[in-house]
This record gives C-alpha cells, structure tokens and sequence, in this order.
C-alpha cells in the first residue's frame, strides 16, 4: 500500500494480522486505519489501538444501515419459528469453527 493510504477493516477481525498492522502505522508504511472488527471482542484495554493517533476504532455498527431492520426482521421470524417449532433450518447461523 502507499504510505498515503488509509486501511479499513469492516468485515472480519481474523482477517488481519493486527501486529502487522500495528507495525504498518507504527513506522508509517500507511497513513491511518479505521477499525470496526478485531480479532479478540471487545479489543483488551491494554490494547495498542486505542492508544494510537492514527487508529480510529468504530462502535462495531459498520454493518448498520437504514434498511438493517427490514432486512434483519424476516430473519429473526424465521429464525424465531425455527426455535419454537423445530422445524426448518436457521438463517444466518453463527459457524463457531468458521470464527463467524
């Protein structure tokens, strides 16, 4: 990347070395990132990101629009008729062994 660039993260934590990343700000290698998802939630205090001046750290909402609801609603339905019912498979189920 350019020294000039600017890194966001805003899909998974896993997919980023953040040492490296702590190293590429560190001396320079690129401007600034914006993070919205680490490795390890909610990131340890002790952690050098929230210390440093050109890492901005984001609530975890990047996945948040105007239409979150009408898209989650359907789900949580469905997913709610799964549970109460036991019939169906779940939408959206959370893979443990994937990290998501």
């Amino acid at each position: 990347m350019k020294s000039s660039a600017v890194f966001i993260n805003l899909g998974r934590g896993k997919t980023v070395v953040e040492e490296d990343l702590v190293s590429a700000v560190n001396n320079q290698s690129i401007a600034h990132a914006y993070l919205d998802v680490f490795h390890e939630e909610p990131l340890p205090k002790e952690h050098p990101f929230w210390q440093h001046e050109r890492v901005r750290i984001t609530p975890h909402l990047a996945g948040i629009s105007e239409h979150y609801v009408e898209r989650l609603l359907p789900i949580f339905i469905h997913n709610l008729h799964v549970f109460e019912t036991g019939e169906g498979s779940w939408q959206n189920q959370v893979n443990i062994n994937e990290g998501y």
